[in-house]
């Protein structure tokens, strides 16, 4: 029971927050130089999502339960590299390539996967 009530309270407050539309990503990245350097090999990528400008100057990052993608072109098309519904984490090792940030769906105040406008 405690759970399925923390699980609303944070879903309805992630839906509150994706329907005013207001969240904001910072990311950094490890590029690949292939010169010897520091950077030189595989690469990765750091996230952090805030519900808005004021969590971000905060650095208090959320919502929790946003599905997020990682996505890696492969070919014509995106491939999934990494899924997570923490608000943030960072991957290491990526080989070189296209990537690109995905928020698919978040949880609703029942714990179901609702999706998201692209």
């Amino acid at each position: 029971m405690r759970r399925t009530l923390w699980t609303r309270h944070l879903a309805l407050l992630a839906a509150a927050l994706l329907f005013n539309a207001c969240l904001s990503v910072q990311t950094r990245h490890r590029p690949i130089t292939g010169n010897g350097g520091v950077a030189d090999g595989d690469g990765g990528i750091a996230l952090k999502v805030f519900a808005d400008d004021d969590a971000q100057k905060a650095g208090t990052p959320g919502p929790r339960g946003l599905f997020i993608e990682l996505e890696r072109k492969e070919g014509k098309r995106y491939a999934p590299v990494f899924r997570s519904l923490e608000p943030a984490w960072s991957v290491m090792g990526l080989p070189p390539g296209e990537y690109r940030l995905r928020f698919p769906a978040r949880l609703d105040e029942a714990g179901n996967a609702v999706t998201l406008d692209e």
